[in-house]
């Protein structure tokens, strides 16, 4: 089975050996390949490497090596450079911002605090649900490890959970990146998110308010748990198992 790229299949290249190195990485893990693209310059072929790297390194979960992994800084640099530039126009089977959809995609796993401010650039750049979607899980990577938390970061990640035009999976993606974060801007998104109607949002904002500080939020969690339905969807579980004081599975 081949893999092409996650959004570039209609992108043609026009230098006939980066067409050759796109087919031989089509056709298997062929570093040289990847380093030729990933190092040409054109934005088609770097886009296409950055979708080959995050299509290995998330298969990695099942307890493979990618075979990129070595190249991994210059990945980091790459998708760097990619969302300091524009996003890529729409086209025919092309969705406006693809390079930064490649470039997040990559960096899902990633991104380091210094991102935030590329991130936060990124997600105001463009609606579509695939864009947020990996923005939001690029975004928890990098909350996880700040100290001082980007606040309009914070503040998009709360929009994004708030828009209901919004995809669900984006929305609850932007929840469970807000409760890598206890800053106190974090926790007001989390309260507000538990006002909303989707019960899917509420059970993540519950977890997240519950994991920060269980006994300041504890009424407020236990007067909307009174509104779910018995049992609630998953993980409601396990905000019930928090309320109960055990450990969730």
């Amino acid at each position: 089975m081949t893999f092409d790229s996650y959004y570039w299949h209609a992108a043609r290249l026009g230098n006939p050996a980066l067409e050759q190195a796109r087919e031989r990485l089509a056709a298997g893990p062929d570093r040289t390949a990847f380093e030729h693209l990933l190092r040409s310059g054109d934005r088609v072929a770097v886009a296409i490497a950055l979708d080959h790297f995050r299509r290995a390194d998330g298969a990695t979960r099942f307890g493979t090596t990618s075979p990129f992994g070595p190249y991994r800084d210059e990945v980091v640099a790459a998708a760097r450079a990619v969302l300091r530039g524009p996003p890529s126009p729409e086209g025919e089977d092309l969705a406006r911002g693809a390079n930064y959809m490649s470039a997040l995609g990559a960096l899902m796993n990633l991104a380091e605090p210094e991102d935030a401010a590329l991130v936060t650039a990124a997600l105001e750049s463009g609606t579509s649900s695939e864009l947020r979607l990996l923005g939001a899980l690029a975004a928890g990577t990098l909350l996880e490890h700040s100290e001082q938390p980007d606040e309009r970061l914070i503040a998009m990640l709360e929009a994004i959970a708030l828009d209901s035009a919004g995809g669900n999976d984006p929305r609850r993606t932007a929840v469970t990146a807000l409760g890598f974060t206890r800053s106190p801007s974090a926790t007001r998104a989390l309260l507000r998110i538990l006002e909303l109607p989707d019960l899917s949002l509420q059970i993540r904002a519950a977890l997240r308010l519950l994991d920060r500080d269980g006994d300041e939020h504890r009424a407020r969690v236990e007067e909307v748990v009174r509104t779910w339905p018995d049992p609630p969807p998953y993980p409601g579980n396990e905000v019930l198992d928090l309320l109960a004081g055990e450990d969730g599975p």
